[in-house]
């Protein structure tokens, strides 16, 4: 852990605990909170937006809406899920804030945020439908596709057991009928693997252009708040 860390950890303790070890029972339920929130601004400003999510859920979790609500915190909670990439809980808390803010201008705040983030939600949902696998792909579809990789899986067998065929037999020592026998197995094994082959890669073909737009093994580049994701899936 840097300097610069320990040091604002260490003014976090001490505006989390700058009482008197006396007067903390004596203390009110809303000073705790304001306490709690005074510390995770420390850290928000400081970008290090977990640690005070921390400090903000704690002092959230002892609000007692209506009579015991800190706008202020609901509003920093809403900044530090965003900066950290979450938009819906963002909005969820940005909702929130609207309903006890005070004054105008964070009435004002609350509903450009929410505006701003329902935006982009729907923008990333809209991209992020074309972009991930597809719910349903027909069964014709992986059927001639993985059909057609299982044939020409069969045909390089072939190629290989004529490859070995001719490589353990011994030429050199073989009569010409025999040699001429031998040549002949190996011929048809090597012309029955291209034809799996050439089967194989028509099915695989076929299946790119029937039922839906996405392929059975596809890559989707699915969209994020800080840029995007490739995803390579696979359907059966």
């Amino acid at each position: 852990m840097n300097m610069k860390k320990i040091a604002i950890l260490a003014v976090v303790v001490c505006v989390a605990w700058g009482l008197p070890a006396h007067a903390r029972d004596r203390v009110s339920t809303r000073t705790r909170l304001e306490k709690l929130a005074q510390a995770g601004r420390v850290l928000l400003d400081a970008k290090m937006y977990k640690d005070a999510l921390k400090m903000f859920t704690q002092a959230y979790s002892q609000f007692k809406p209506p009579a015991l609500v800190l706008p202020r915190v609901l509003r920093d909670m809403g900044v530090c899920y965003e900066q950290m990439g979450d938009d819906q809980k963002a909005l969820k808390f940005f909702e929130e804030y609207l309903k006890y803010a005070q004054t105008q201008a964070d009435k004002d705040d609350a509903r450009a945020r929410i505006v701003t983030l329902q935006k982009r939600i729907k923008a990333f949902a809209a991209v992020s439908g074309n972009a991930h696998r597809p719910k349903k792909i027909p069964k014709v579809k992986s059927i001639l596709f993985w059909t057609g990789l299982g044939i020409m899986g069969a045909g390089l067998l072939f190629q290989l057991w004529g490859y070995e065929q001719y490589r353990s037999a011994d030429v050199l020592n073989m009569t010409y009928p025999r040699y001429i026998g031998l040549k002949h197995s190996v011929k048809w094994k090597y012309y029955a693997a291209y034809g799996f082959y050439g089967a194989g890669a028509i099915a695989v073909i076929t299946s790119f252009f029937v039922g839906h737009d996405r392929h059975p093994l596809g890559i989707g580049l699915a969209p994020t708040r800080k840029g995007g994701v490739l995803s390579v899936y696979t359907q059966w």
